[in-house]
């Protein structure tokens, strides 16, 4: 059974494993702490970040972005929809989730790993700003409810999950979008359950 290097706390994680268990695929989950850097992750992924998929053969899947097109490819398309137009406007909603997560870590980041005296406030600003942005393009454009999740759908609930977790004020003025999220958690508990935490 393949095994998935993850972190709880990680959005790219939660993307991962939810984009496997959309997908049907079987996997063992594997609690990592990157800063320890443990030798299984260092061979697996010399970049030395989560999530990190490797299969039964020994091949290692990275980042969560590939991961989720391996599932893809795996099941037969149950992650990103076949027809090209629907498949271009779920990997634009990734790709966009993806930013927004990519800003997030950015500034959390810069407060945790430099002293305080270093840490580059304007930067921190910059990336909630870019974060901020990001959500409000979802806000004025909320994703249709439909049985059909994509790895649009998934990318950005892990990424409204992480702002709840870390940065719970860039959601303030999202109210249509929270609600998207409990929609998303009621229709899809197996799911919810992956969401960073």
């Amino acid at each position: 059974m393949p095994r998935l290097l993850y972190s709880n706390p990680s959005p790219y994680s939660s993307k991962a494993r939810m984009g496997l268990t959309l997908a049907n695929i079987a996997f063992e989950g594997v609690p990592t702490n990157t800063g320890e850097e443990p030798a299984e992750l260092m061979d697996a992924n010399p970049l030395g970040k989560i999530p990190v998929l490797i299969l039964d053969d020994g091949r290692q899947v990275f980042d969560s972005g590939a991961i989720l097109r391996y599932a893809d490819r795996l099941s037969g398309n149950a992650v990103f929809p076949l027809q090209p137009d629907a498949r271009l406007e779920a990997e634009v909603m990734e790709s966009l989730a993806s930013g927004i997560c990519d800003a997030m870590v950015a500034s959390i980041y810069e407060r945790r790993f430099r002293p305080e005296e270093k840490v580059h406030e304007g930067w921190v600003k910059k990336q909630q700003e870019k974060a901020r942005r990001g959500f409000s393009h979802f806000e004025q454009n909320i994703p249709a409810e439909t049985e059909d999740l994509h790895g649009g759908h998934i990318s950005l609930r892990a990424a409204i999950g992480y702002a709840d977790l870390r940065m719970p004020e860039l959601l303030s003025d999202f109210s249509a979008l929270k609600k998207w999220a409990e929609s998303f958690d009621e229709a899809r508990p197996d799911l919810a359950s992956l969401i960073p935490s």
